[in-house]
């Protein structure tokens, strides 16, 4: 209908806010500024949620402040969604990632 256009536009502007985030937690992470990092990438993940690209980074940071479990609990919460909604599993780069840092908690 004529309300289309309302709805590509509210769609196209979420996801730059989504992008706008993740920028700035690039930018925030090249300013050593973890925690605010962190913040910016899981509320960029609350709008581009299947974004690999930002759970790595996302568990990258957890890991490096001690919080591995978090950045486990990350993954658990992607490959749940991925698997509801599109049958698929996550990229072996991301499994991988996983695999090490649940490796890394046992020793």
């Amino acid at each position: 209908s004529n309300h289309n256009w309302i709805i590509q536009r509210r769609d196209t502007l979420h996801k730059r806010l989504g992008e706008a985030f993740t920028m700035l937690g690039d930018h925030k992470l090249r300013l050593d500024d973890n925690e605010q990092a962190l913040t910016c990438y899981l509320k960029a993940l609350r709008i581009l949620t299947y974004h690999e690209d930002i759970v790595i980074k996302a568990m990258r940071l957890y890991h490096k402040m001690g919080q591995t479990i978090d950045a486990l609990n990350l993954y658990s919460w992607l490959e749940h969604n991925l698997q509801t909604d599109y049958s698929i599993a996550p990229s072996i780069h991301l499994q991988s990632l996983a695999d090490t840092m649940r490796r890394n908690l046992i020793t």
